[in-house]
Order: C-alpha cells, then structure tokens, then sequence
C-alpha cells in the first residue's frame, strides 16, 4: 500500500533480497559461532525490528478509511518525504484525492477494504478466482524451479562434482551468489518489464539445469566426466544466480500487484502458506527423486518446470511494471469480461 508505482517492484523484491541477506548471516554466523551463541544472536533481530517498526504510521489508505483524514497527510508526508514547498503540497492534495476518490468508489461497490469482513462471494469474480489462481502456480513454480532443495543439497551437489570446498564454505558460497541475484533484481526490476524479466529468468534457469542433468547423465552412463567437473558447480551458481535475480523475487511482486485490495491480506498469506507447503514436499522428497529419477531425472524434471513457467507467465500474466494498483486490478476485471 505504501510503496509509489515508480519503484513498487524495487520494494517489492527488497522482501526476497533481504531473506537472503539473513539466510548469507545464518550460514557464516553457524559456521563461526556455536548453535546456541547463534539463536542470541538472532534474537536481538526481531527485538531491534520490533523497536523500530513500533513508531512507524498507519498507511494512508487505512487511515482514510478509518475518516482520519489529518493523519493520513501526515503519514503520507512521511512516506513520501514531502515538505512544505508549494510543489510537494500539490502533489500531497493529488495522491490524497486520487486514494480518497478510490476509496469511496469502493466502498459504494461494497468493497470496503481489508478492514470488512471477508466472504464467500468475495471469491465469487473471475478476475479474483484468476488472480488468486496465477499466484497459486507462481508459487508452485518458485519452488520446482529447483532452487531451494539444490541451495539446501549444496554441499551434497558439490562434493558429487569433485569440489574440495569444505560444506560450510560451499553454502556461504552459495548464499553470496543468491545474495548478488536479488541485488541485481533490485537494480532492474522496475526497468525491465516484469514478464520480460520472469520469462529471460525461467529460461536461464532451464539452460542452468539442463546442463547440471547432462552432466549427471553422462556420469551415470560411465562417461568420463573428470574434464568437465566444474560443470555442475559452475551451473548451480548460475540457477542460483538467475533465479534470484527474476524466478525467486518477481513471484511476491507480482502476487502483491494482481490480489484485489479486500483479498490481499488473505490471498498473500494463502499463498505464501501453500509456497511453504510446496517448499517442504520438494524439499523432503528431493532425496527420494534422486532414487526414482536420479539426479538428471530431478534436474530435467526441474529445467521442465522452469520451461512451462516461461509459457505460462507469457500467455497468463498481466504485466504490471509502471502501473498503479487501480490500473492493475482494472486490467485484470477486463480480460475477465473479454474471457
């Protein structure tokens, strides 16, 4: 709700940019320090968030619907950085009317916001069940794109390839590559068109895996596979890589930007509930995968998922880069009436 249209996607991608940041700190914090000097350590986090987050305002759109018109300048003035100058309080009275004028045409449409109960004809237009149905599948691809399981069988994945790397060492490595993927993400997301940068990460991400299954492939085959045991190492980086910078990110982004107002709250956290779920399968039964498929059966299986997942945002999902909310959810509304 806060952020300015201009950079929505650049907040938007902050969220899996600084998950990887706290995974990066976890991985070098359990490498040098005990298990229990590392849950103090953690600890003082949320406590400092907790400080911090408690002196932050309301959002302005809340406030208005709550009729505390005063205070929503005020917090829009903070978020917004506005000062007294006759060009900041012009451009002050714009976003407030423009907010104030969306609000009361929802509330005659009877969507009063988030704030109103949630029923089950709030499910009921195309365009939500839509909506709701596209962030399901992103989800779903997000995690069998493969990253999380190969990012939690790192080390396994190295010593396979012949790397010496001690396991510790490996996953700060990979925490680092992640680490610079969703910086870059940060950089390009509200330059590039979302679908353009989904799609060109999907299909990276396909090539990553691709190579990290010919390679096991031919290991198993009896190949001699010695001059070439740098591939699997160098092409988990470059998934890692490429995934964080599109795949990984772009799934919130665009979950936060298609959900209705009224639904958001609810439909990021079913959602993100189910992104879980899908986490923990992939995650647990990657081992078994490896027995049924081996290791390039789960790798192509992977690459495959990446392939439908270039299709599906092609043909299924609106693009939303430089678009305000209402423009968004209107696009959505119309396709639905054009269905």
């Amino acid at each position: 709700e806060i952020a300015d249209d201009r950079i929505r996607g650049t907040l938007g991608s902050f969220f899996i940019l600084f998950i990887n940041m706290g995974t990066l700190v976890c991985f070098i914090a359990g490498t040098y320090m005990s298990y229990h000097v590392t849950s103090y350590v953690l600890i003082l986090l949320p406590i400092l968030f907790l400080v911090c987050f408690i002196r932050l305002p309301e959002t302005p759109q809340h406030l208005i619907k709550c009729n505390k018109i005063e205070a929503a300048e005020g917090a829009l003035k903070f978020l917004r950085g506005y000062t007294t100058s006759p060009e900041h309080l012009e451009q002050l009275k714009e976003e407030m009317s423009r907010m104030m004028s969306t609000i009361a045409i929802r509330g005659k449409e009877g969507e009063s916001g988030e704030d109103s109960s949630i029923r089950l004809a709030d499910f009921a237009p195309f365009a939500t069940k839509k909506a709701l149905l596209i962030g399901m599948v992103l989800v779903t691809l997000n995690q069998f794109s493969g990253c999380f399981a190969l990012i939690n069988y790192t080390a396994h994945i190295f010593a396979e390839a012949g790397s010496n790397l001690d396991p510790n060492v490996s996953a700060m490595v990979v925490g680092a590559i992640q680490l610079a993927g969703s910086y870059v993400s940060t950089m390009v997301v509200d330059r590039c068109k979302r679908k353009v940068l989904y799609i060109v990460s999907s299909f990276g991400s396909a090539i990553g895996l691709g190579m990290m299954g010919v390679h096991a492939y031919l290991a198993v085959s009896g190949f001699d596979v010695s001059k070439i045991s740098w591939l699997p190492v160098a092409s988990l980086s470059f998934v890692i890589f490429i995934a964080s910078v599109g795949i990984l990110p772009l799934t919130f982004v665009i979950l936060s930007e298609i959900l209705p107002q009224k639904l958001r709250s609810f439909g990021g956290s079913l959602c993100t509930t189910f992104l879980w779920v899908v986490s923990f399968i992939v995650v647990k039964y990657f081992p078994v995968m490896v027995e049924v498929l081996g290791m390039h059966g789960c790798m192509w299986t992977f690459a495959g998922c990446c392939l439908f997942g270039v299709l599906f945002n092609a043909f299924f999902v609106p693009e939303t880069r430089g678009k305000s909310i209402d423009e968004i959810t209107l696009a959505m509304e119309s396709r639905s009436k054009a269905t």
